[in-house]
């Protein structure tokens, strides 16, 4: 059977996925581009700082789950853009 992938809000139980699926990711970058990323000496994502993302009032941050792990975390923010209504794509 195909694993499943959940979407749901990310909650401050998932301090400790979140906090080692950006560990992995920095160390991904560090040795894709070192000249870039320097490697972490140690997390710089505190727990106090998780919460405070959490609690952002213009934004919201959801989880993508198999197994019971996060897999990937997604960030929807709403800005306002002041003096264009011209929409750019990098």
């Amino acid at each position: 059977m195909e694993n499943q992938t959940l979407i749901r809000e990310l909650n401050v139980n998932d301090y400790s996925d979140f906090k080692s699926l950006f560990e992995d990711l920095d160390e991904c970058h560090h040795l894709a581009l070192p000249h870039l990323f320097t490697k972490a000496e140690s997390t710089f994502r505190s727990r106090e700082q998780f919460l405070s993302f959490l609690n952002m009032e213009d934004s919201k941050f959801f989880a993508a789950e198999t197994d019971g792990h996060i897999v990937g975390i997604l960030q929807l923010a709403k800005k306002e853009i002041k003096g264009s209504s011209t929409i750019q794509i990098p």
